[in-house]
């Protein structure tokens, strides 16, 4: 009973603080969330019409840039815009279309929560350093704000939780066919969603595959092809089922571009302004991928890049806490990192022994958190230079577990300092920074 208690506090903190800045952060101006006007145009279209646009729509390109994110991995939007024809029985006022289209969002948060709290169990053997995870993922103020407007990253965010789990949960315990199922789920969404997590199916392929090779004492054994069969036909089944339909429909209409990478550099072309064309680009500039780089450092991109993946709401990302907000999280960050690494050389020096699955599984999970790194870079350099954090939030879950991890082999009070300062920090930029910048 005392669990239940604690995950209904747990679930209802994350509730409270994402629908505050749901409810209150306006759509235009200088305070509205990133782009949620042209993402939303995709659901305001599916609400008005009944029908899904194709993306080539004047009436949902986005100005500037003259493409559409429906070109993009649109199923949340689809969600949102089914969500909106739902409540439009009821009502017709904007407001509360809106507000039904982030909520759409704020839930999908709440089962990464739930996805999370699962996953510290599987994580952790001790309690606190199981809640020092889960507050390190949930309360991080940029995930919680991505769960509060318009876009993809909430679902990605989500399917990124889910697939960790059931990686988790089948390197623990080996195949089954509840953490399949889960895989699936992480897995479709994922590909529904977002490019840049799309490393996590990657590893998830990967992983999977070689949890049926039998482990020996020295090296790989035998390959499991019975149970590869059992389990790998029911996943790969039900993702192909889930994910055919939009990447069938999107090569259909765009014409074999079922990704709209192609389409989006034409549209951009045909209708973007100057600046976005690709000449403008550090590619088209004549850069090197290395000379795209140094110019970032010069213009301080990493320092930028940090601020706004620990906390910085609003268009302009100027909603933000004071230095103080910053260095403290830096400090847990980077306390646990620090620990973690040392724990790794500790374990090298002493030569002990790991099986390669353990090699094989962190490796993997690191994989996941350096590829968005290099999908950002190379969106920079070829498309759309950015300084915006949260285009680095999907490796915010397998890096808390290290950051967690590191922690827990300091002192309790480290633990359970960490724990309240985040929780703290998440209380904060909610209730003393962001709501009297969206009042």
């Amino acid at each position: 009973m005392k669990k239940r208690w604690k995950l209904a506090a747990y679930l209802a903190g994350y509730m409270i603080l994402v629908i505050v800045l749901a409810a209150t952060q306006p759509m235009i101006g200088d305070n509205s969330p990133p782009d949620e006007e042209n993402r939303y145009l995709i659901s305001q279209y599916i609400y008005t019409h009944g029908a899904l646009p194709t993306g080539l729509e004047e009436e949902v390109r986005i100005p500037g840039y003259g493409f559409s994110y429906m070109l993009y991995n649109a199923f949340p939007y689809i969600v949102m815009g089914l969500a909106m024809q739902a409540t439009g029985i009821f009502t017709s006022d904007p407001a509360a279309l809106l507000l039904t289209a982030r909520m759409v969002n704020v839930l999908a948060g709440l089962a990464m929560a739930y996805a999370v709290y699962r996953l510290g169990s599987l994580l952790f053997k001790k309690e606190r350093d199981q809640w020092l995870f889960r507050l390190a993922v949930t309360f991080q103020p940029m995930n919680l704000y991505v769960h509060s407007y318009v876009n993809t990253d909430s679902f990605c965010m989500l399917s990124t939780a889910l697939i960790v789990c059931a990686l988790v949960k089948l390197y623990r315990d080996g195949p089954g066919v509840r953490a399949c199922l889960v895989l699936t789920a992480g897995v479709i969404i994922c590909a529904l969603s977002y490019y840049s997590a799309y490393g996590y199916i990657l590893a998830a392929m990967i992983l999977f595959i070689l949890l049926f090779v039998r482990q020996k004492q020295e090296g790989p054994g035998r390959f499991d092809g019975k149970g590869f069969l059992k389990y790998g036909c029911l996943t790969a089944g039900l993702v192909l089922a889930g994910i055919a339909w939009w990447f069938i429909r999107q090569g259909t209409v765009l014409q074999g571009d079922f990704l709209g990478l192609q389409t989006r550099d034409e549209m951009t072309a045909a209708y973007g302004i100057d600046v976005v064309q690709k000449a403008n680009t550090f590619e088209g500039q004549g850069y090197s991928f290395f000379g795209m780089i140094r110019e970032m450092i010069s213009r301080s991109l990493p320092q930028k890049m940090a601020g706004t993946l620990i906390a910085a709401y609003g268009s302009p990302m100027k909603v933000r806490p004071g230095v103080w907000f910053y260095i403290l999280y830096l400090l847990i960050w980077g306390a646990g990192a620090v620990s973690c690494l040392a724990a790794w050389i500790r374990m090298r020096v002493r030569k002990e022994k790991r099986g390669w699955k353990w090699h094989a599984f962190h490796i993997c999970m690191v994989f996941c958190i350096v590829l968005p790194l290099v999908l950002f870079l190379k969106y920079c350099y070829t498309f759309d230079y950015q300084e915006q954090g949260r285009y680095l939030l999907p490796a915010l879950v397998p890096a808390m577990m290290y950051v967690a991890g590191g922690i827990s082999r300091l002192p309790k009070w480290a633990v359970y300092g960490s724990s309240a300062a985040i929780v703290f920090c998440a209380v904060w930029q909610v209730f003393a920074v962001a709501l009297p910048a969206f009042a």
